[in-house]
This record gives C-alpha cells, sequence and structure tokens, in this order.
C-alpha cells in the first residue's frame, strides 16, 4: 500500500479535510486513494524545499548555481513563465542575488520575471543593431518575421506579407535609421510601407476594374468605382 508512518500527520489531516472522498464506513479503496495522494503531495514538497535550499546556498555562498531545468520544474507552486532556454541566465542571477535562505516565493517570481525581461531586452537590442547596420552600410536587409517581433515595444500594425517591403525600405533609406535603430525609427517604417502596399494594392485594383471595363462587355466605371478613385487614373477629371 505504500504507508509511510512519516506521514501518519498528513494522512489525518487528509481525511478530516476530504469528506467527500469517504463513505461511511470508508472502503480500502478510498483510503488507499488518500495514501497514494498524500505520498506524491508529501513528496512534491520535499522535492521543491530540496530545490529551494540548494538555490538559497548557492545564492549566499561561494557555490555556483547549476539548478537544472528538471529542479526548477519542481518548485512549488509552479514558476511562472519559466523559459527553459534562459537556464544560465538564471543560474548567473542566483549567484548575482544573495538574499534569504531558502528562496521565497516572491524571490523566485521576481528572479523569472527579472532575467526574462533582460533576455528579451537584449534580443530587442540586437535586432535593432541589426537594423541599424543594415541601413547605414552595404549590408542587405535580411532581418526576418522574427526578429521583428522581438523588438520591444512591439511593433503595432506589422504585416508578415510585408516582409520584403520592410527589408527594402530599410534599405534605401538610410538617414531614417541611426545606428542602432530605434524602436521608434522601425515603428515610422512600418507604419509608412503599410502605408504604401495598402496604397498600391488599391490603386492596382482600381486598374484592374478600368482594364476590364475596357476590353470585356461590363460597364465602364461599376458603382463600387467611386468618382475619387476614377479621378485619380483618369484624365477627364
Amino acid at each position: 500500500m505504500s504507508f509511510v508512518d512519516a506521514n501518519l500527520t498528513d494522512y489525518q489531516t487528509y481525511i478530516d479535510a476530504n469528506p467527500g472522498s469517504f463513505a461511511s464506513p470508508a472502503t480500502q479503496a478510498e483510503v488507499q486513494a488518500m495514501v497514494t495522494a498524500v505520498n506524491a503531495t508529501v513528496a512534491a514538497a520535499a522535492a521543491s524545499n530540496s530545490v529551494l535550499a540548494d538555490i538559497g546556498t548557492d545564492a549566499n555562498t561561494a557555490s555556483t548555481s547549476d539548478t537544472t531545468i528538471a529542479e526548477f520544474g519542481a518548485i512549488l507552486p509552479a514558476l511562472m513563465s519559466f523559459v527553459d532556454a534562459n537556464l544560465t541566465d538564471y543560474q548567473t542571477y542566483i549567484d548575482a542575488n544573495s538574499g534569504s535562505l531558502p528562496l521565497r516565493l516572491r524571490q523566485r517570481s521576481a528572479m523569472v520575471t527579472a532575467v526574462n525581461a533582460t533576455v528579451a531586452a537584449a534580443a530587442s537590442n540586437s535586432v535593432l543593431e541589426d537594423i541599424g547596420t543594415d541601413a547605414n552600410t552595404a549590408s542587405t536587409s535580411d532581418t526576418t518575421i522574427a526578429e521583428f517581433g522581438a523588438i520591444l515595444p512591439a511593433l503595432m500594425s506589422f504585416v508578415d506579407a510585408n516582409l520584403t517591403d520592410y527589408q527594402t525600405y530599410i534599405d534605401a533609406n538610410s538617414g531614417s535609421f541611426a545606428s542602432p535603430a530605434t524602436q521608434a525609427e522601425v515603428q515610422a517604417m512600418v507604419t509608412a510601407v503599410n502605408a504604401t502596399v495598402a496604397a498600391a494594392a488599391a490603386s492596382n485594383s482600381v486598374l484592374a476594374d478600368i482594364g476590364t471595363d475596357a476590353n470585356t462587355a461590363s460597364t465602364s466605371i461599376p458603382l463600387s468605382l467611386s468618382l475619387v478613385q476614377f479621378c485619380q487614373h483618369s484624365r477627364f477629371c
């Protein structure tokens, strides 16, 4: 049954706190389920406490943090927004930021949040540096959708389909970007390119309609074509 003598108080507490889990009289299966549940809870808490003690020791002594992804995953309550790729950064943060022993919940959350923000900011700065270099040197822009997505604050109204147009704009407008570029400069580029692409699409649509009307049996200037649109492409206005 895996009954653990040391867990006696936990078994008793579970029984008192879970009346809905037991009939009267209780069944062996119900008690077995209780033993299994309590054992799992106690084991998980022990694993979490062990990891927290290790982290506290690493932070407050000369030892170097070597907490693994699996060990971070054992911490209870579960860490929010933990990023496996940031493991080395979490370890570095622990070594550089001594505090209470063992690590408290507030400190755990603060560590993950601070490290994630630092890593994200570094990624953003790296992209902005690349854009500034591409704009102001002979190199050709090859910034990807994912890289544009890493810029902070996040770019507004970014259109994946316009990627090539964004890259072309960067190469053609060196005066619009510092080195490194700023988020505001990249946002202005996105806004300008989106407007240009949208205007070109609208123009092409009107020209296609006019061509269709001129070369088929359809009637010129369909109701969907406004006077303003027609005048933009006609010598009669």
